[in-house]
Formats: structure tokens, sequence, C-alpha cells
């Protein structure tokens, strides 16, 4: 069927349905009711696949253009939009999202990094490693530690529970590091436990007294009691660079328990010496020396003797294998062993040869009124010869041989001090025409100062007084 239509402006009043698939057109704009839109406005709609709900979703929409294109390039989900659905800077809303407070803090019931907690809701820190270069503040930043600090722990393998031996500790760094290097135990460290300078606390250590002294119920070495609760000390050897002494002032003993052995002071080229009396008991005393020297004058035996009959015996006895020498005191009135002293007085009384006694002596002194028995023949003087002028020496001998053959020579006496009780005997010993000038040091010979034997074979004897010198 065939329509036609009026030129120029045409206004319908149903649809116009459009079967064949031709275009409907017009000539400057479409207007349907009261709405017209043009060829550009309508092109808007060419290609578009929208659907009328979907363009709906405009319907009663208040953003512009610019605010609708904030999700140009938006790729999250619906359901991802919503994740912000209720949030709220600063505050925790569960299944939605964080939004950083006014100062940028991220609050949260906790933090976790796969799935595991690192900070809990008391706000304790979980962490394997932490990393940083800065200073790592704990609570309110008055307590930090920097990177270097936190590496001290790198490696620990200290427990909590160790850790938590410093629980409510009051020591300072300072005291913490007296324990640097320390290798002993704690079982060692515990022997201090109850310990108390200068007083004895078993199974514990010592500590000195104030005055650095030790005190205990007895020491031992190896083992062995050296010093006992009593003070009595016993000792293999002591070796001491200082002295020894004892205190306080009393009677003490060395060696009471040596028994029948030997007790060696002193090594073989030592000097033993005793600085107040020694006082020696027993029946039988030795002194091992091949020679004994006594600086004391006098050697007193038989000391505190009432009377001369208690004294009887004493003396010296040489030990001797076919005999022993003897020369000991007999008493006014003794008869022992057929030596009769009641009509003599007291005498010593020597054993062999008959009880005669050698005596050799440079001097000897009186006028031997008193001597009896007595052989001239033997007694000795000691002779010396001189042959050159220097001073008579008396220990050379009393009996001067001067020899002048040489030439003249001057003899000087000894003093006249060493001199006195003794004769001096000065003869030429040749017939030479030369002389001997005998002189003294000091003092006068016979009121000279010298004196001179010019004959040959002259001789002269001359004491002193002990100041002067005199011819005899």
């Amino acid at each position: 069927m065939a329509y036609k239509f009026q030129i120029g402006a045409a206004k319908l009043s149903g649809s116009i349905e459009q079967t064949d698939g031709s275009s409907i057109k017009a000539q400057s704009e479409f207007q349907i009711g009261s709405v017209a839109v043009d060829e550009t406005e309508l092109g808007i709609l060419e290609g578009a696949t929208v659907t009328t709900a979907e363009l709906n979703i405009l319907d009663g929409a208040t953003l512009d253009v610019n605010e609708l294109n904030i999700l140009d390039g938006v790729t999250s989900t619906t359901s991802e939009l919503n994740l912000v659905d209720g949030s709220s800077a600063g505050t925790v809303v569960n299944s939605k999202a964080v939004i950083y407070g006014a100062s940028g803090e991220v609050n949260g019931s906790s933090i976790q990094v796969s799935g595991v907690d690192v900070i809990d809701s008391s706000g304790d820190l979980y962490v394997n490693n932490i990393y940083g270069d800065g200073v790592l503040s704990l609570n309110d930043g008055t307590n930090s530690v920097s990177n270097t600090e936190l590496l001290i722990l790198s490696g620990a393998t200290v427990t909590t529970a160790e850790l938590n031996i410093l629980d409510g500790a009051t020591l300072d760094v300072n005291e913490l590091n007296i324990l640097d290097g320390v290798t002993s135990t704690a079982a060692e460290l515990n022997l201090l436990d109850g310990s108390a300078a200068d007083t004895i606390v078993n199974s514990k250590a010592v500590i000195y007294g104030s005055a650095g002294e030790v005190n205990a119920s007895s020491f031992d070495i190896s083992g062995n009691e050296v010093v006992d609760s009593s003070g009595n000390a016993y000792f293999g050897t002591i070796e001491a660079g200082g002295n020894i002494d004892f205190s306080p002032a009393g009677n003490y003993s060395i060696g009471a328990s040596v028994g029948a052995n030997t007790l060696t002071l002193g090594g073989a080229t030592s000097t033993v010496r005793i600085a107040g009396d020694l006082d020696v008991v027993g029946t039988l005393n030795r002194v091992t020396e091949t020679e004994l020297l006594i600086e004391d004058k006098a050697i007193i035996v038989a000391s505190g003797s009432a009377n001369a009959a208690a004294a009887a015996g004493a003396g010296l006895i040489v030990d001797i294998a076919t005999g022993d020498m003897t020369f000991l005191y007999q008493a006014n009135g003794e008869n022992v062993g057929g030596v009769d002293a009641s009509s003599s007085g007291d005498i010593f009384v020597a054993s062999g040869s008959a009880g005669l006694i050698d005596v050799q002596a440079a001097a000897f002194y009186g006028d031997g009124s008193n001597l009896t028995n007595v052989n001239a023949s033997g007694l000795e003087e000691t002779v010396q010869s001189v042959s050159s002028t220097g001073t008579i020496s008396l220990a050379s001998g009393l009996q001067v041989l001067a020899d002048a053959s040489g030439g003249s020579i001057t003899l000087t006496l000894p003093s006249a001090a060493s001199l006195e009780g003794k004769m001096l005997k000065i003869k030429r010993s040749e017939g030479s025409a030369n002389t001997v000038a005998i002189d003294t040091s000091a003092g006068t010979i016979d009121g000279e100062s010298s004196i001179i034997l010019e004959s040959a074979y002259a001789g002269v004897s001359i004491i002193s007084d002990g100041t002067d010198y005199y011819v005899m």
C-alpha cells in the first residue's frame, strides 16, 4: 500500500511503525511531544548498547559530568567500592576499609602479617625481624633503642623465662657488666652466699678480715692438716724470706715430735744464730764440727755447783777410741783415780803420761816458785832472724838474731804496752864492722831514744813497763 505525505509540517496523532528496514528521515529535527532532538543529539544514541534500565540509573541523578568522570578508569567492583561504605576516619569498622585518622594514624584492634598477629589488642609486638636505620621507641618514646642497640639481640638464644630474670632488677649496666668475662658457674658463685668477712662459714668462700687476716678452724694442704684448731703447725719444709716469730710471748717447742730422729736447722754452709741464751738439756750433746769457734772469753762448766766438791769432775774430755784424754777438776781433799788432792789443794788432773800436762805457750808469767817437776829442757822459745831494717814482730818470737853482714840495719821495738811483762832478747849473729841500731816508735831505752850494738856478736835483753824500755 502506498502512502503519500504532505510536504511541509505534518502532525501525527498515532504512532509510526517502520517494518521493512527503510529509514525514517527528518529535514532538521525530530520532535516527539514537546521534546525535540536534532540530528547531532540523536546521533549520540547511534551504536549505543545501553538498555533502558541502565539509562534509568541516571534518573534523578544530580552529579555533573566531572563528578561522573571520577569513575573513569575505575576497575573496582561494586563490592570492593562498598568496602568504604560505613568507614570512618580513625575508627575501627569491622569488614570495612581502614581510613587514616586526622594525624595519619591507623587504628585497629590488632595488626596481622599473613594472618598472624604482629601487634595484638594489648599492643604487644610479635615480629621475626625489625629493620631500620633510626631509633625504635617504646610506649611514650621515653625508652628507645637504636639499630645498633637492637643488633645486640641478633642471634640471641635466650628464652623469655631467662629474660624475665631481669624483671624487677634494680642494677644498672655497670653493675651488670661485673659479670662480663665471669666463667664461674651458679654453684661456684653461690659459694659466696652467706659468706662474711673474718667469719668461718662452713662450705662457703673465705673472706679476708678487715686487716687482711684469714680466719679458719684449721688449714690443710693437699688434704693434710698443716695448722690445727689449737694453732699447732705441721710442715714438711718451712722456707721463709724473713723472720719466723712466735706470738704471744711464752714457751714454744720446735720438733717436739721428732723423737729419736734428727732435727736439722740450716744447711751445710748456713749460719744458725742464737740471739739469746742457749739452754741445751739431755744426757748426750754433740757438736759435729771440725772447728768450734767461741767468742766468749770463758767457758763455764758445772754451772751452779754449790761448792768445790759438787764441781769435782768438771772439765774437758777428748774422746779417743784407744782411751779418752781428760782434763778434769779435782777438789781439795778428793782422791780420784789414785790422785790425792788432800795435800795440794784444788788441782786439775790430766789423764795419760802419768798425769803430766804438756803445755806450749809463747810466754810464762810468775817466778816459777810453785812449779814442781819442771824440766827446763822442755821449755822452748821461738827464735826469729832479721837482716833488714824494720819493726820487730812479737808474734815471730821473743828471741831475735840480727844479721848486719849486708849493711847496717835499724830495728824498731814493738810498742812498750805490747812488750810489758815480756823479755825481748836481741843478738848480733855475725862479726862484721856494720852496726845494729835498736830504736823505738815511742818511749825511751834506759832514757835514750836508741842504742847501738857495735861489737861483733853483741846482744841485749830488753823489758818494758808499758811506757818505756829497759836493758837487763
